[in-house]
């Protein structure tokens, strides 16, 4: 069978125009769930930081109450001690030697009261 001259093997214009029109509308559609998907990664980038900031100032949060509950108990014990009226000889510094504290449960009278000073 000859081949005719007549039809080319090309796709006629028509049929390229149709073509590369949906081509043009896949791509497009492609680029927008590309940057849809981006925009969602960077949102749970941002929930993600946010979440780990929540939890830091979480932690400093306990962290300040317990250094609270620190100086309540040296203010506490300070008051205790010039309750005391211990003779400056008996009394010890930092480092110098033997120390009465923390005292012992029942360290004459002394115990520290978590959060509650006798100053306040």
């Amino acid at each position: 069978m000859p081949i005719s001259r007549s039809r080319s093997i090309w796709p006629s214009r028509t049929l390229r125009t149709k073509t590369e029109a949906v081509a043009g509308r896949a791509q497009s559609k492609w680029a927008q769930l590309k940057a849809d998907a981006a925009a969602k990664v960077d949102d749970m980038k941002a929930r993600a930081a946010k979440q780990a900031d929540q939890l830091d100032a979480d932690a400093a949060e306990v962290e300040a109450e317990w250094a609270e509950v620190d100086a309540l108990d040296a203010i506490s014990y300070a008051s205790w001690t010039v309750g005391r009226g211990l003779p400056r000889s008996t009394r010890s510094t930092p480092g110098t030697g033997p120390t009465n504290w923390p005292p012992a449960p029942a360290h004459n009278g002394w115990t520290p009261r978590h959060g509650v000073s006798r100053l306040c």
